[in-house]
């Protein structure tokens, strides 16, 4: 049995606040696009009377059915709300990225992923063996090892996890080395014997350090992708081991680790929602641009297609905006909140009908709240 869950966000009028509301969850017994469809506009329209023109986004998982350009979901709910954002799950895309640039032919080796996996299942299978680890690398350390983690378990299924994984290993990589050594020396039992050895190999291809060392800043960062210090560290790398690596070598390291980089970024292009510049403008709307003499046009601002009744109205209260002291008006107390807060404010100094100079009241005070109640009432679904 599978379930659907519906959560909303939206601005709240009485707390003044972006709040997020759990509706409903309901099984669902099969999974195609149109079975979700179903489920969600019955929760949506039916049992909570919420329409879908006021709906300015859904977020999701990034499955076929949800999210897919032919028959999912996302097709369906396109049609009841025309100009609405498409979210996937952001920490399933970032993982699909680092997951695709380090399987593409010409990125990170195979016998590294084989590294990543065979470490783990190496001490998770005996206690006994990540003892003997710890005292070894005590032993090269001084240090208190039990404060180290044990190595995680390289799961594709876990979102992110790649980090944990990898620097776990590249901390302790020259201890791994010691440890391994020590094991193919002093193991009687055969097949024990050989798996040890074939890790140890994989440890002493020097190649595979550089690869962690690239990739532990690259994953655990994706978010941020500072590609500049990836750059400055691998070039660090190169000229440490310059010496002890072919040449040949070290430029097939750099080409790796350039492919990899590739790969993400092109990955990570194809997640970009489809409408992104949406996001881009709506930076024009903080307080500090709205209020700036040198502020956008109306015309360029996020989300008008909302509004399309009251694009008279608001367009008015936008061009006078700015001409209020808001500085000296007594709920921001002498200074500009977020954004959040301060269209609460001005919303309610809008309804309140405050007698100032430069009023943004319109005729009707009821039309004025519904106005602003346009931009700031929209409702962006969460489903998981």
């Amino acid at each position: 049995m599978n379930i659907l869950t519906v959560s909303v966000r939206y601005y709240c009028t009485e707390e003044e606040r972006i709040v997020d509301d759990f509706l409903d969850s309901v099984p669902v017994v099969h999974t195609t696009g149109e079975d979700f469809w179903t489920a969600l506009e019955k929760i949506i329209t039916v049992d909570f009377k919420i329409s879908f023109k006021n709906c300015i986004g859904i977020g999701s998982d990034g499955a076929s059915n949800m999210v897919g350009c032919h028959n999912s979901l996302w097709t369906r709910f396109k049609v009841a709300a025309p100009q609405a954002l498409q979210l996937k799950c952001i920490s399933h895309s970032y993982d699909l990225c680092v997951r695709k640039a380090m399987e593409h032919p010409g990125s990170m080796p195979s016998s590294l992923s084989k590294l990543l996996h065979a470490i783990p299942r190496w001490f998770g299978s005996s206690s006994i063996r990540q003892h003997n680890f710890e005292k070894i690398s005590f032993v090269i350390n001084q240090d208190n090892i039990n404060s180290r983690e044990p190595f995680q378990k390289f799961d594709e299924t876990r979102w992110l996890a790649r980090a944990k994984v990898v620097n776990g290993i590249l901390i302790a990589y020259w201890e791994l080395v010691a440890y391994f050594e020590a094991v193919e020396e002093g193991e009687a039992n055969t097949v024990t014997k050989y798996d040890a050895n074939e890790i140890l190999s994989l440890l002493k291809d020097k190649r595979h350090f550089l690869f962690l060392t690239f990739l532990a800043p690259v994953v655990a960062e994706f978010e941020k992708i500072n590609a500049y210090f990836q750059v400055i560290i691998i070039i660090i790398i190169i000229k440490i081991y310059i010496s002890e690596n072919a040449r040949e070598q070290v430029s097939q390291v750099k080409r790796i680790c350039f492919t990899f980089l590739e790969v993400a970024l092109q990955e990570l292009d194809k997640r970009i929602p489809s409408n992104w510049k949406t996001f881009t403008r709506m930076n024009s709307l903080t307080p500090e641009k709205v209020l700036s003499s040198d502020r956008c046009p109306f015309s360029s601002l996020p989300f008008l297609e909302f509004c399309e009744e009251k694009l008279e109205d608001i367009e008015s209260q936008y061009r006078r905006v700015n001409q209020v002291d808001w500085l000296s008006y007594e709920p921001f107390n002498g200074k500009i909140p977020d954004p959040v807060g301060f269209y609460g404010i001005v919303r309610n100094y809008c309804v309140s009908g405050e007698s100032c100079p430069n009023d943004l009241e319109t005729d009707n005070k009821d039309d004025a709240d519904e106005d602003l109640d346009h931009l700031l009432d929209d409702i962006n679904l969460s489903l998981k």
